[in-house]
């Protein structure tokens, strides 16, 4: 592997796991933590729901409509399909 594809594919990976957390902190900020908090559950436990929340949300998910809306964007760089 030339230098320029690993540091591509370092490049993705981070990206990826960028993504991971960004999923995660909007799952556990859009009420999860504000609801654990309010029923005095631990970190832990706050956690776990959130989590359990994004299988559900995989789950429910239609993958093509929500490429279809990402591809609706005006900033070609915020579509699915950049090009």
């Amino acid at each position: 592997m030339s230098e320029k594809s690993e540091k591509k594919a370092i490049e993705q990976l981070q990206e990826s796991e960028k993504l991971r957390l960004l999923l995660f902190a909007v799952v556990r900020n859009s009420g999860i933590s504000a609801m654990g908090h309010y029923l005095h559950k631990s970190e832990q436990e706050i956690t776990d729901k959130t989590f359990e929340a994004i299988k559900g949300i995989e789950k429910a998910v239609n993958f093509e409509e929500m490429r279809a809306f990402m591809n609706l964007a005006t900033d070609k760089e915020n579509r699915y399909d950049r090009e």
